[in-house]
């Protein structure tokens, strides 16, 4: 947050005003950590992985079409199109490996054994 802050503060040609914005960026963060941790902590971590790698790829795709100089149809609201429209795909991929994991469990193991007829 606070490298956000002073690189937009130095690009506006006001490094201490960018300076002051990142200290207020790094305490306003560490406080909310603080607040945020207990129920967080609550939470599985593979969901925790799964929300933020969703987030990521969200900004990353918003963040890189921005960059080219394209326009968003709707400007920053395309944001949480593209984070519902990535959750939908990934919660699909997640339905379809987890029927082709309980397709594999539910076929029995064959072994070498199995293949020359041993223990028949």
């Amino acid at each position: 947050m606070a490298f956000i802050v002073l690189t937009f503060g130095t690009s506006q040609g006001s490094i201490p005003l960018a300076a002051l914005g990142a200290g207020i960026a790094i305490l306003v963060v560490v406080a909310v950590g603080a607040l945020v941790h207990q129920p967080l902590s609550r939470v599985p971590e593979n969901t925790m992985k799964f929300a933020v790698g969703l987030m990521l790829a969200a900004f990353g795709i918003f963040w890189s079409v921005e960059g080219t100089g394209i326009a968003w149809p709707g400007a920053d609201v395309a944001f949480l199109y593209n984070l519902a429209f990535l959750t939908l795909i990934a919660f699909g991929m997640v339905a379809v490996l987890r029927r082709l994991h309980g397709r594999r469990e539910e076929r029995p193991a064959t072994t070498s054994a199995n293949i020359a007829g041993i223990g028949e």
